[in-house]
């Protein structure tokens, strides 16, 4: 018993996890109808500012494949010729590959596809739906045996619409996951 650790052990099954992140967001830009014609729209830049994130998840670790499903929301404001704020909400399922590095730490890839819904406040309203993905990279550390911390970097892209461009963000995340 000298020598015996109690060291966490990896947990297989389901697990919660909260999120909150450090959003960089590219420069968003706005379609916006020119005097020409309706087909040939002015686009409109504005300077994205460091916003936040904060979601939930919800997953199964089979040991090495991680799946899971996450709501997270986004926000952050952007100046140009006026000022607008942007925000977010995405529905992905995600797959995740872990490799365990010792006996706490695991080192994560992963692959998200889903949902993302936007809404631009600015003069005008403008609201879009699409196809979103992200990519993430990342480490865990098992803090106790059911609980872990998670470090992300995650690059979020959500599909264009006829009002505006890409959203795209680069993400740097917190989370806690609690197995079940």
């Amino acid at each position: 018993d000298l020598y015996n650790t109690d060291r966490p052990g990896k947990h297989e099954g389901f697990y919660l996890g909260l999120i909150s992140g450090v959003l960089f967001p590219s420069d968003v830009v706005l379609r916006e109808p020119s005097g020409i014609s309706p087909s040939h729209p002015d686009n409109a830049s504005y300077d994205a500012d460091t916003g936040y994130m904060v979601g939930l998840q919800i997953g199964h670790d089979f040991g090495t494949v991680r799946a899971e499903a996450d709501y997270s929301y986004q926000n952050f404001d952007a100046s140009g010729d006026y000022s607008l704020s942007a925000s977010i909400h995405s529905f992905l399922g995600r797959l995740i590959l872990e490799k365990e590095f010792g006996d706490q730490f695991d080192f994560r890839l992963g692959l998200g596809m889903g949902v993302g819904m936007v809404n631009i406040d600015s003069t005008t309203e403008i609201s879009g739906t699409g196809f979103a993905y992200d990519f993430l990279v990342g480490c865990s550390y098992r803090l106790l045996d059911h609980l872990s911390l998670q470090l992300d970097y995650r690059y979020y892209l959500s599909a264009a619409n006829d009002e505006f461009d890409h959203m795209k963000s680069h993400i740097w995340l917190f989370s806690v996951g609690f197995d079940l």
